[in-house]
């Protein structure tokens, strides 16, 4: 997806935002004018998360710190681990496994503090009990699981921690239902906000069912323009790739590849994009979706 006006307003709030406790009032005229070059370096063609690592620049040198995730990475990712033994449970006594895994996987999307300041454990417990009841997509769940069968080769890229415990699930049961798929975990390949590193993805066991590799890049997301040539190389080689969250789905639309995107729609553009409420959990095709303008 290219560069968009919405977007950019965003990021550039969180920087006003910032802004308001510079002082004297000349600091925080050239901070403002550091934000808006930097902003401007970032070619149209990209989306938004590739403006983020320049405005981190800026921040810095004005004493804003990029905070330190890992707390918060370990912290989420063992919580999410304490109640993965129920959860399986749960799921493998469901009449399709899969699907409620995926249910939940996408529940844990929530765990995003790219897009919330601070995670309520309350509302993250919600959602998960409530996506017990959810329903997928009929069509796209079968378009998905017909594709699977068929494949040779998944990508599932991931995303942020504590989510990324419930991909597992859903790693677990396509290793089970679709035991001809070679399936590949693509992480991160550097630290960005609370997301998902190779380190992350075998600290919660991912490499039991998937191989795990690294994107190349530490942009939340997966800008093709910005990934290693060998993610690349893998996207391009599947037959079916599941990305997961909104960083994910932000840089990969309009790929053209076999792409199922799993998220919870967490901003008001793609809820008006989409056409659906905040918070919708989705199951769309990159090839068959119907963004509105």
């Amino acid at each position: 997806m290219k560069l968009n006006y919405d977007c950019m307003i965003c990021q550039l709030n969180k920087e006003l935002d910032l802004a308001r406790g510079i002082v004297p009032e000349a600091r925080r005229v050239a901070f403002l004018k550091e934000v808006f070059q930097a902003m401007g370096q970032v070619d149209i063609g990209c989306a938004s998360p590739a403006i983020t690592p320049l405005l981190d620049q800026v921040n810095a040198r004005y004493g804003f710190a990029r905070p330190d995730y890992e707390p918060l990475k370990k912290r989420y990712n063992d919580r999410m681990m304490a109640i993965l033994p129920q959860l399986r449970r749960r799921v493998e006594a469901c009449a399709d496994p899969l699907a409620q895994a995926i249910k939940l996987s996408r529940a844990g999307n929530y765990i995003d503090f790219g897009a919330f300041k601070a995670i309520d454990d309350g509302q993250l417990d919600a959602l998960i009990q409530r996506a017990w009841d959810e329903a997928l997509d009929p069509a796209e769940y079968a378009a998905l699981t017909a594709d699977l069968a068929r494949a040779a080769r998944l990508t599932y890229v991931t995303d942020n921690c504590g989510e990324v415990v419930l991909d597992g699930l859903v790693l677990e049961q396509l290793a089970r239902r679709f035991p001809q798929l070679e399936m590949t975990a693509l992480t991160r390949g550097g630290p960005v906000l609370n997301d998902a590193t190779e380190a992350d993805a075998r600290y919660v066991g991912l490499d039991r069912y998937a191989r795990i590799a690294g994107n190349g890049s530490d942009l939340a997301g997966c800008q093709m323009s910005r990934i290693s040539p060998q993610a690349r190389q893998l996207l391009e080689g599947s037959d079916v790739i599941i990305a997961k969250g909104m960083a994910n789905f932000e840089t990969l639309c309009a790929c053209g590849l076999n792409v199922y995107y799993l998220f919870l729609c967490k901003c008001d553009y793609f809820a008006r994009r989409l056409s659906v409420p905040l918070m919708t959990g989705m199951l769309v095709n990159e090839r068959r979706m119907n963004l509105a303008g």
